[in-house]
């Protein structure tokens, strides 16, 4: 049946207004919603996990207006997300949303508990009360003072077990506090399922009923993508084929406003392949169903990686993760690793494949990358002479440290940081920087240096290759020791060249260059021209930051103590 211009007009308000809300701080967001004729619709209209994420960016004590306005999912998605901590109860959650959402809206919440959670709250207070029932003939005295009693029938008392053993003395009487008033209101709104939960929860069985409530929370949670850690890990199995497991064609629904969870789209910084592949998207449905897509990736993400997304703060970590490996596997399914993939191709991509795969799949360029560090380590010079990594330097040595890791991470030299791999430029940087450790590493394995005699807490590939050239060309033993001071000055002298010798800005030859050069090649046995091809660039850059270090430094102010590129004392 066609819905009435009227309900397509209120519709088409409610998800402008919940789209202007989710685009706003937390804060204002639901002084929006409140205000608006339409709050409660805007409420029950957003995805589960947006609406949890706004009411902890809130604080969940200042959002009980909001959360009174919740649809019966939208609480349960909290207490699935928050009242379980790995696969057990967690206490002091349960607890806390007891109490708040009695104080949104104690009738319904009772209401809902009993009716849609039964076996939840029974299996909650197994845990926290003992009842027992006087008989005809018992006097009221024979219960011990700690039981509580509505009707001098039904009594019982607080009790802890399972996962309320170890409570403080302060947070018990919070929980009795909190359990005493949901039992009084329960037995002054409907008595008999007051018996019902006194008389059921002290026949539970903990275990199966702990172990069914936990499975139905899971097969909740993964519907949106919250897999079992046990099979979100999947993700994280790389797919290096170039053809995917094609997906059915999103089925075409016009005017369907349907939620799907837009906070990870909000996350995005807009410049990422796949939210530029998003907006070339031309259908409506299949945008939906793409950022449910995303969602789900996300959430499946977390789980793998173990991070509770309570925040915006641990969601936009998750997405920017998501969404760098996506630009990669885009990449690589387009068969552009230079450049990229084009958003365009992109869009095309992510209409036929999901978008898992493609992360898969631009996860798998990364691990091929580390596996080549791995194998490389095994058989290295480095490895077996037991160096640190800063021996390659901070960039050299951070990009190697990265890919050693379990899961690699990117080196981002400019603040010093590791950080997930981005964009298919991350990874040509990474690649670039192995590929020159390798280059070095079989060049020293080459020359058979000992760099025994140094500790490896101030030696350095640089200062390594710098003072064995110095030392030749002193006249001293090519081995990895010290120069002196007085010997360094000579051999510093002729290394930079300035108008006189006492001018600033000096410079190095290209001879001396050469000549370097020809002494690693006959260090290390290989030809001018094979060295020049595959390390020329390494020594160049070698030599623009041994000039842009000493230009400025005379021979006569020259102090051991700041030298870094040689070894001196």
């Amino acid at each position: 049946m066609e819905q009435s211009p009227v309900i397509k007009d209120k519709l088409a308000r409610v998800a402008r207004l919940r789209k202007k809300a989710l685009s706003l701080p937390a804060r204002k967001a639901m002084d929006l919603i409140i205000d608006s004729p339409d709050a409660p619709a805007v409420v029950h209209s957003m995805a589960e996990q947006d609406f949890y994420l706004m009411v902890n960016e809130i604080g969940p004590e200042d959002a009980i207006e909001l959360i009174s306005l919740a649809s019966d999912s939208q609480w349960e998605y909290i207490l699935d997300t928050d009242s379980w901590k790995k696969e057990e109860i967690n206490n002091h959650a349960v607890v806390k949303w007891f109490d708040l959402l009695m104080e949104a809206d104690a009738d319904r919440f009772l209401s809902w508990m009993t009716s849609e959670k039964k076996d939840f709250l029974e299996l909650f207070f197994y845990y926290h009360i003992e009842a027992a029932v006087r008989e005809h003939d018992q006097e009221p005295s024979e219960f011990d003072d700690d039981f509580f009693t509505f009707d001098d029938v039904y009594y019982f008392r607080f009790i802890k077990k399972g996962p309320a053993v170890g409570m403080d003395d302060k947070e018990t009487q919070w929980r009795d506090n909190v359990l005493y008033g949901f039992l009084k209101r329960l037995a002054d709104t409907d008595y008999i399922k007051y018996q019902e939960l006194l008389f059921y929860s002290s026949g539970v069985i903990p275990a199966e009923a702990e172990e069914e409530a936990y499975r139905l929370r899971n097969v909740r949670l993964a519907e949106k993508g919250f897999l079992p850690f046990e099979e979100a890990i999947g993700i994280y199995q790389p797919l290096r084929s170039k053809k995917l497991p094609a997906k059915p064609p999103a089925i075409e629904n016009k005017g369907s406003l349907l939620p799907v969870p837009m906070t990870q789209l909000q996350l995005m910084d807009g410049t990422g392949v796949f939210e530029r592949a998003l907006n070339l998207v031309d259908s409506g449905n299949t945008i939906q169903e793409l950022c449910a897509e995303f969602a789900a990736l996300c959430n499946n993400i977390a789980v793998a990686d173990q991070v509770v997304l309570a925040t915006k703060k641990e969601l936009g970590m998750v997405v920017r993760k998501a969404c760098g490996y996506l630009s990669i596997g885009f990449a690589r399914l387009c068969g552009n690793m230079e450049t990229g993939c084009e958003p365009s191709r992109a869009a095309s991509l992510m209409k036929t494949a999901y978008l898992a795969d493609i992360f898969r799949t631009g996860y798998g360029v990364v691990m091929e990358l580390k596996n080549r560090a791995v194998r490389w380590r095994r058989s290295s010079w480095w490895a077996e002479k037991g160096l640190p990594l800063a021996f390659w330097g901070e960039r050299r040595g951070g990009a190697l440290g990265g890919l050693l890791v379990k899961r690699p991470l990117f080196y981002d030299h400019t603040d010093g940081l590791y950080r997930e791999f981005g964009s298919v430029a991350d990874v040509r940087d990474a690649e670039s920087l192995l590929r020159e450790i390798m280059v070095i590493d079989d060049l020293l394995l080459q020359a058979d240096i000992d760099p025994s005699p140094v500790s490896p807490l101030i030696l350095t590939v640089d200062n390594l290759l710098l003072t064995l050239w110095a030392r030749s060309v002193l006249g001293l033993p090519v081995v990895v020791e010290f120069i002196p001071s007085d010997r360094f000055r000579l051999f510093f002298a002729d290394l930079m060249t300035r108008q006189d010798s006492t001018g600033p800005s000096g410079f190095i030859k290209d001879e001396l260059k050469q000549s370097f050069l020809s002494w690693l090649s006959d260090l290390v046995g290989v030809a001018p021209y094979k060295l020049s091809r595959d390390a020329g660039l390494i020594l160049t850059r070698l030599f623009d930051k041994l000039e842009d270090e000493y230009r400025d430094v005379l021979p006569d102010s020259l102090d051991p103590r700041h030298i870094h590129m040689f070894l001196v004392c």
